[in-house]
């Protein structure tokens, strides 16, 4: 089933009691209205992931975040979360850091793309030195990106240019601190609509030279030498 506008309804009402209790007494309406429609979704996207990336991992029903949140380290002690999301990546435990692809939705629209939860700075700095020698890779990513109009360049920017003298074309690729293709949309029909997975599919598919490009960094990071 595709995801209904009751499943925003759900998490907010979630949020705003914030209560274990009421959460464990509609349990069911979690799974219905928000885990399933998110599984078949993920099932939808799998093959597209895995066709750009055989060795990426995640499955349908453990790709899915969940509702309750960390509150270890923040002063914010609220339960639960009101953003739902599906990952795919590698095994995390035989690289240091990677990317992915995500998609995820709440009361307020949904976003999906390509990118690294957090990126470290050497990881980016590996990424820096591919794109000033016009690696490849970076070519390829750099080339998809500016023949596209689905997708931004996000993640957090220096203030002053690390690099003034390059190619200005290049300079907002060069002056990140992190890096992620990202889509964010308020299209409620297309998220309520069944054709979803195949249209989020056809995006992750597009991104496959951006993913290649990051998960370069990952690869490098585990194996220096093979610059």
């Amino acid at each position: 089933m595709p995801i209904t506008p009751e499943a925003l309804h759900f998490l907010t009402e979630n949020v705003l009691r914030d209560s274990k209790t009421w959460y464990n007494d509609h349990r069911q309406d979690y799974q219905r209205l928000v885990k399933e429609p998110m599984v078949q979704l993920a099932s939808e996207l799998l093959p597209a992931v895995l066709s750009i990336d055989a060795e990426i991992t995640s499955t349908p029903a453990r790709s899915i975040s969940r509702l309750y949140r960390d509150t270890r380290f923040t002063k914010d002690k609220s339960l639960f979360r009101s953003t739902v999301w599906c990952s795919f990546f590698r095994d995390k435990k035989r690289y240091h850091n990677l990317p992915g692809f995500f998609f995820e939705f709440s009361p307020t629209g949904f976003r999906y793309g390509c990118g690294y939860y957090y990126m470290e700075p050497a990881q980016m700095q590996l990424l820096r030195d591919m794109m000033q020698a016009d690696a490849p890779l970076f070519r390829a990513a750099f080339d998809a990106f500016r023949s596209q109009a689905t997708f931004t360049l996000s993640g957090d920017s220096y203030k002053r240019l690390r690099y003034p003298h390059t190619d200005p074309a290049l300079q907002d690729w060069l002056n990140r601190k992190e890096m992620c293709f990202l889509q964010e949309s308020r299209d409620f029909d297309l998220l309520f609509s069944p054709a979803l997975g195949q249209e989020i599919s056809r995006a992750f598919l597009s991104l496959a030279p951006h993913y290649r490009f990051l998960l370069r960094a990952a690869e490098l990071d585990k194996h220096p030498d093979s610059l």
